[in-house]
């Protein structure tokens, strides 16, 4: 197990910076690409091929990351009517099944960019980057995130006592900004309906 939290770490650090990288990367080529195009009339090629690698690095490498820190959309209309033991039940086998499904996605995926794309030679405009590159990207991010789940899975199996929604958590992951931001709107539609009710008396 500590050998997993090793790795599952070493992942984070990684995507991490990988993520760092590829949004400075896409904000500063893209930034530069409209300045020379509107201020001194001649736009660089390139930057959009550099923004489509890292929105592609970005967003499937993001899902691995959000899946981490259960940041990704959770439905949790059934876990919070279970009891602990059922909620830990219930995050074993969702996260095992979409594990499995994620396994699949990665399969696809790279079968689909060694035999389909890669054949057909295509290569991007100007910096001559191989198309199915790009689908293997996404065939890896694909990959950490089916061992984001398993993991997720395997530490509910491990744990009778708490029960994971991501490697670092225990319980739901609240969002504190936005449970005040409710809550601030809450109060104010209470005091507006004071303020109506004592206006109409």
């Amino acid at each position: 197990m500590k050998i997993l939290r090793k790795v599952d770490r070493a992942i984070a650090v990684f995507e991490e910076h990988t993520l760092s990288i590829c949004v400075c990367v896409m904000t500063i080529v893209l930034i530069y690409n409209v300045a020379a195009r509107y201020i001194f009339k001649s736009g660089v090629g390139w930057s959009e091929e550099i923004g489509k690698l890292c929105m592609v690095v970005a967003t499937y490498l993001g899902l691995s990351y959000v899946t981490r820190i259960a940041r990704h959309i959770n439905m949790t209309i059934v876990t919070d009517r279970l009891n602990k033991k059922g909620q830990r039940i219930f995050q074993i086998y969702m996260n095992f099944i979409t594990a499995v499904m994620f396994l699949f996605l990665t399969f696809y995926a790279f079968t689909y960019a060694i035999n389909y794309v890669m054949p057909l030679g295509r290569v991007t405009t100007n910096l001559r980057i191989p198309v199915y590159l790009m689908v293997l990207l996404m065939a890896i991010g694909f990959l950490l995130t089916a061992y984001r789940f398993f993991y997720i899975g395997l530490l509910n199996v491990l744990n009778k006592e708490e029960v994971y929604f991501s490697s670092d958590h225990t319980g739901p992951v609240v969002d504190e900004d936005y449970v005040e931001i409710c809550s601030v709107g809450a109060e104010g539609n209470i005091e507006d309906s004071e303020n109506k009710g004592g206006n109409a008396s």
